[in-house]
């Protein structure tokens, strides 16, 4: 094998709406390659799943795997069987659990008790306002939660949730190994107790935290995105207090109504003492904020504080 070859993209289409994309590298220092797949897959509308033979001939190969909403007990069980018969090598998985019924999340946890190398787990809730489906997000977080590195909660009319998940989850010591936090709300405006909630869940506990209720250290939030949801000048205050910038390397608040007096709140967060600990990558805004003459020139401010961001 030839020294200095570039990375070759390689496309396999099903129908013309799913494809397969296998991508291989080669470092120009050694004469070995790694082979990356992306499998994307329609919704079936013929008796044949083609998920079914991908997982039975290739499932013992995974290493990242991500479960999307249309994974079902049938493709969990065939993936245990495989599990069985040749062993795990899944390091990550993310998992959107809206199909699998209670027999195909048992499934689940064995798989997971037999994949000895899972380092990262995440789960994707969409749909939090459909009540049947809340118990089922209620038992895996229980499950789940010391284990997470990646939560998204997603749903419309958040106050009709927020307590019942939040009963399990109140607060960040919840989630020890969280790394990443998705709250989509969809529909907006939300109640002070779902702001509490939210900062509640954004917030690094004060140090030092004792051993009685924090068997570990907690890791800090790299990633932080709040979808869709609008708040008032003052909550923005409490939840721009509560985003630790010495932690977050990625915060994408475009959706949201952030404007002009968040963007000022934000600089003025950054004190001459902190500046040199600002990890803030990268800052996802509406593009139509930048038009504004005072916030760019807010935006030049919080890059000479955090030479690092970026704004996207």
């Amino acid at each position: 094998m030839d020294e200095g070859l570039v990375p070759v993209d390689i496309y396999g289409y099903c129908d013309g709406s799913g494809h397969i994309t296998s991508t291989l590298k080669f470092p120009k220092d050694v004469k070995t390659f790694d082979m990356f797949t992306d499998i994307r897959f329609p919704d079936f509308t013929s008796e044949y799943d083609p998920v079914l033979d991908l997982v039975r001939n290739f499932g013992w190969t995974v290493e990242k795997l991500i479960l999307p909403y249309w994974f079902n007990d049938e493709h969990a069980g065939i993936l245990l069987d495989v599990v069985r018969d040749r062993g795990s090598r899944i390091t990550r998985l993310t998992i959107d659990p809206y199909t699998l019924t209670t027999t195909g999340m048992n499934v689940l946890d064995e798989i997971v008790e037999m994949s000895p190398s899972v380092v990262s787990i995440g789960m994707w809730y969409f749909g939090l306002e459909v009540k049947a489906y809340r118990g089922k997000v209620e038992s895996l977080l229980t499950q789940y939660k010391a284990q997470l590195h990646h939560v998204v909660l997603h749903g419309d009319k958040m106050g009709d949730w927020s307590s019942q998940i939040a009963g399990v989850i109140p607060t960040r010591d919840a989630l020890p190994k969280m790394d990443e936090l998705t709250f989509d709300i969809g529909n907006g405006e939300v109640s002070k107790e779902c702001i509490a909630w939210i900062v509640a869940m954004i917030s690094t506990p004060p140090q030092p935290r004792s051993k009685t209720t924090l068997p570990e250290p907690l890791t800090g939030l790299k990633r932080i995105t709040l979808g869709r949801i609008v708040l008032s000048y003052e909550d923005w205050e409490s939840v721009i207090r509560a985003i630790d910038l010495t932690e977050v390397e990625w915060l994408d608040l475009q959706t949201t109504n952030f404007g002009q007096a968040q963007l000022r709140l934000l600089v003025n967060q950054i004190t001459d003492n902190v500046a040199s600990q600002i990890r803030v990558r990268t800052l996802c805004i509406n593009e139509k904020l930048l038009e504004q003459e005072e916030a760019r020139t807010l935006c030049t401010t919080l890059r000479e504080k955090a030479p690092l961001v970026n704004f996207n």
